[in-house]
């Protein structure tokens, strides 16, 4: 896969993350950097892993209007809606990884009709298999209580994070030439994988 160094207009909001790009991996727990900063498919690194079960759930899946800096970042406008998909990467019975993935209207015709269609299919086996898939830079972000989507991983994936801050990374893939965004959220119970 190519990474596509594209610069993106990243957009803020105050209940919304704050993404930032990877000038300093200093920053992020060393427990945490080999997830963080994998370039290939999470959902493969996860699989190879669990020592359980791995299974894909699926959360939610429908047209929603993207959050401001989603919005923002795809160029997208204020009244535009998108494809939401959010799935959580589990090993037996234990969330590890929430994914969050917005695709717009535009995105979805022609080539791009598969990714309204993957069911329990991982994203990734789609976006890692096709070599004409163009990636931007990583951005990563810490997410608080005080953040709204902090609140709803918390809640989406039942996971356990005990007011614990979480660490999450996004960037924008290019399939069949139209843009989407993937933002994967890490659960504490990654750290113990």
């Amino acid at each position: 896969m190519q990474i596509f160094n594209r610069r993106v207009r990243w957009g803020s909001h105050k209940h919304e993350p704050h993404w930032f790009d990877l000038g300093r991996v200093d920053v992020i727990p060393a427990d945490l950097q080999e997830w963080l900063l994998t370039k290939g498919s999470l959902t493969q690194k996860v699989i190879s892993r669990c020592k359980g079960r791995f299974h894909l759930e699926i959360i939610q899946h429908g047209r929603v209007r993207p959050q401001l800096n989603e919005r923002r970042l795809l160029m997208m406008s204020d009244t535009e809606t998108a494809l939401r998909r959010e799935v959580v990467l589990c090993c037996d019975a234990t969330p590890l990884i929430f994914a969050r993935t917005i695709i717009p209207g535009t995105t979805l015709r022609g080539a791009g009709l598969r990714l309204a269609r993957l069911g329990r299919k991982p994203l990734g086996d789609l976006l890692f298999r096709d070599h004409s898939v163009l990636r931007s830079d990583l951005q990563v972000t810490c997410m608080d209580a005080k953040n709204a989507l902090f609140d709803s991983v918390k809640v989406k994936t039942k996971a356990k994070t005990n007011k614990q801050d979480v660490w999450g990374r996004r960037s924008i893939f290019f399939y069949a030439d139209e843009p989407l965004l993937v933002s994967e959220i890490f659960l504490p119970a990654i750290r113990n994988l």
